[in-house]
């Protein structure tokens, strides 16, 4: 793969070609008769800030590519999964802060919290979690000319991931570890309105709205902050609710629009492959599960702000019982305070319910020995009150949800 670097747009031509100069020599000085020069930047340095390494179709490029050949203002690199070789050193040289690996490339950083010293290297290697979490920010951070593009963008690192997860996905988030992965954050309310068109069991096209639990369907930064390896399930998992099956499906039942553009990106990323089948990577259903559910009152100091500056944001509110203890806090949209204007709120009611427990772990993987952490997601829900979906999570002390008044209720969570 050729990576031009230096240019703004597929159109900009080449460094020292035509009317783009290419810089010729870097800066010198001389120190006590001794001269000293700089070297030019590594090819992470050098690719951070371009246009290529902010969109979203190329995360995959650098992550998956085997060997990059790296065009840049003042030189050229090449990179493979062993070394990184360029024009201003003698011989090749390793990047002593990339551990690699078949999941790692070398054009990208490893600066993640999301580390483990249990698996890959016992010094900075990823977790299973944390391998598929840090992919996630730094994907979801990138930019798109249509947000409906997340999706297909991001099968070619869950097909590379899929040794991890064999068990496969659910839009997108690993089966086997649905009570980690429903744990992502963001700090932006908005979501892909727009269904996308996918080719059902039965070889049917229909529109699909992402669920609200798939961090795919924020179109916006979202990240886990820690690995999340020693979180344990409070649901009670029921089979995952087929969409076509139960008539939840929206839209033309054809679905013509996009229909051949998402047919070839289906057939070429993971149809055509013998041992990744489009049922194992990617399936298209709701969770189906039971659960504690409790309703606590929200209540925020925000007051009189006008929603119109206000409708993508975030406000801490306080968790309180019925009673008026406060027991934790979250974020949650701050247009959960609203009417059609402005703040009209400061209290509300809201039904949460138990999703997980998680223990703090030491370095060494001993548990810290204090009080087990719940974590419990805010839910909406529709007209007809049989589809819940998520608004946001937090995780209070196991105490104080056991001082809330709870009900086990059968949830679909779309």
């Amino acid at each position: 793969m050729v990576v031009v670097a230096a240019v703004k747009s597929a159109h900009s031509g080449l460094p020292g070609r035509g009317s783009l100069r290419r810089q010729q020599f870097r800066p010198t000085e001389i120190i006590e008769g001794i001269t000293f020069t700089i070297g030019a930047p590594s090819p992470q340095d050098q690719l951070i800030s371009t246009t290529w390494n902010r969109r979203g179709w190329t995360y995959q490029e650098a992550e998956l590519a085997r060997r990059v050949l790296v065009i840049a203002e003042s030189q050229v690199y090449w990179s493979c999964r062993e070394e990184n070789w360029c024009e201003d050193r003698f011989t090749e040289f390793l990047v002593p802060t990339i551990s690699s690996s078949v999941f790692n490339s070398r054009l990208t950083t490893q600066t993640s919290p999301l580390r483990s010293r249990s698996l890959f290297s016992p010094t900075i290697g990823l977790c299973y979690l944390g391998e598929y979490g840090y992919k996630v920010k730094e994907f979801s951070d990138r930019s798109f000319s249509d947000p409906k593009d997340m999706l297909w963008a991001f099968l070619g690192i869950l097909k590379s991931l899929l040794p991890l997860f064999p068990e496969g996905y659910i839009w997108g988030m690993p089966r086997a570890r649905l009570d980690a992965t429903l744990l992502w954050q963001t700090d932006n309310k908005s979501r892909l309105s727009d269904p996308l068109a996918i080719l059902t069991k039965k070889g049917r096209w229909q529109e699909l709205t992402i669920p609200s639990w798939c961090w795919i369907g924020k179109g916006a930064k979202v990240w886990y902050e820690e690995c999340y390896e020693s979180v344990e399930s409070m649901l009670d998992w029921r089979e995952p609710v087929d969409m076509e099956e139960h008539g939840l499906l929206n839209g033309n039942p054809e679905a013509e629009r996009g229909k051949e553009w998402a047919s070839d990106i289906q057939s070429t990323i993971f149809q055509s492959s013998h041992s990744f089948s489009g049922d194992t990577i990617f399936d298209y259903a709701l969770l189906h599960f039971a659960a504690e559910s409790a309703t606590l009152r929200l209540h925020t100091p925000t007051w009189g702000v006008n929603r119109v500056h206000t409708c993508c944001s975030f406000v801490s509110a306080t968790i309180s019982l019925l009673s008026g203890k406060d027991i934790g806090s979250v974020k949650v949209p701050l247009s959960a305070f609203c009417d059609e204007n402005t703040l009209s709120r400061r209290e509300i009611e809201g039904e949460f319910i138990l999703l997980s427990s998680i223990s703090r772990r030491n370095e060494d993987g001993t548990k810290i020995s204090e009080e087990p952490r719940y974590n419990i997601m805010l839910l909406s829900w529709s007209k007809d009150k049989k589809i819940a979906y998520r608004v946001s999570w937090t995780d209070i002390a196991k105490s104080a949800w056991d001082e809330c008044e709870t009900q086990k209720k059968t949830i679909i969570l779309g």
